[in-house]
């Protein structure tokens, strides 16, 4: 009996040490993390979608640690200042990839191919990259998995295989600037920011930045024949272009306003939206918006004869 009582008070002595050991190491970095750059002027979110507040706009070439990649399209990140959160994944650009300008080529993917945040199968996919699209690879060390460059700056990995070197060193020329629309006063409408965003020089994000326009800012917006790039002109006088879903129309417009349907209770359905969507005056993108709708917002669909665009009544009755 004796001799089981000291076995128990000597193990329980032992377990008390491997605790307190235990508890006097320090946490164990991530293995997963990784220092990276940010590849442009970018929000800083307090979590991984659009639909999450922007804690401020991170300038192009921060250093940053990424600590998650779990999420393929936005990675969780901490500032040299300790605070954290979440940013686009194409504007993040890992480093220690080895990659140097002298050893750059052009070259093409010769089949539909995941862009990888690293070197293997093992790493996520930060997209899917089309047969035949334009790369740069920047280093051949790994002969299975060659590091590159996409035009719009982003980095990451290709499978060797579905790779074509097609030139020598060299970077593709930036797309060229478009010839903007010819200004129509009569249809121009007044519109403010809804977040940072960028004002670029052309309609998507392989065009430079112009620079960072503020939250709420008022613009004059020329041209919504792209329905998801605004051509718009700054107070300053200064025109390009602005990604639509961070801009609220505020002014009045020449646009026709339709006759809306008669409604039918019948044939009426509740229904969600999956985005943050504008709310028209119209069917169409050149019926001036009434307002930018919520995700998650519950909307009753009164008619649906237009198969691109339904007619909807808000929960405060206003129709669109």
């Amino acid at each position: 009996m004796q001799y089981r009582k000291r076995m128990i008070r000597k193990g329980t002595a032992l377990l008390l040490s491997a605790l307190l050991l235990a508890s006097a190491m320090p946490f164990a970095v991530s293995a997963e993390e990784v220092s990276a750059k940010t590849t442009e002027y970018v929000n800083f979110r307090t979590g991984p979608g659009t639909n999450y507040s922007s804690k401020g706009v991170i300038p192009s070439g921060t250093g940053i640690t990424v600590t998650d990649t779990s999420n393929s399209q936005w990675y969780a990140v901490r500032l040299s200042d300790g605070s954290t959160g979440y940013i686009y994944a194409e504007y993040i650009s890992v480093s220690g990839s080895n990659t140097t300008e002298d050893g750059e080529v052009n070259a093409k993917t010769t089949a539909d191919v995941n862009f990888r945040s690293g070197p293997g199968t093992n790493y996520n996919s930060k997209a899917v990259i089309g047969s035949g699209t334009g790369i740069i690879v920047t280093d051949t060390g790994n002969s299975q998995w060659y590091a590159v460059r996409l035009t719009n700056g982003s980095t990451g990995y290709i499978y060797a295989e579905y790779i074509r070197i097609t030139g020598d060193v060299g970077t593709p020329p930036a797309p060229a600037e478009p010839t903007p629309a010819p200004s129509n006063p009569e249809a121009e409408q007044t519109a403010k920011t809804t977040e940072y965003v960028n004002f670029r020089t052309g309609p998507g994000t392989n065009y430079s930045s112009k620079g960072v326009i503020s939250l709420g800012t008022t613009v004059t917006v020329t041209d919504t024949s792209n329905s998801q790039w605004y051509a718009v002109r700054l107070s300053n006088g200064s025109t390009g272009y602005i990604f639509a879903q961070y801009l609220k129309l505020t002014g009045n417009t020449s646009a026709p306003t339709a006759t809306p349907a008669p409604s039918d209770p019948a044939n009426e359905k509740t229904a969600k939206t999956t985005e943050y969507v504008n709310f028209r005056t119209g069917p169409g993108t050149n019926y001036s918006s009434k307002g930018v709708i919520s995700l998650g917002t519950t909307v009753t669909v009164t008619d649906t004869s237009n198969s691109q665009w339904y007619a909807v009544r808000l929960a405060n009755g206003s129709t669109g």
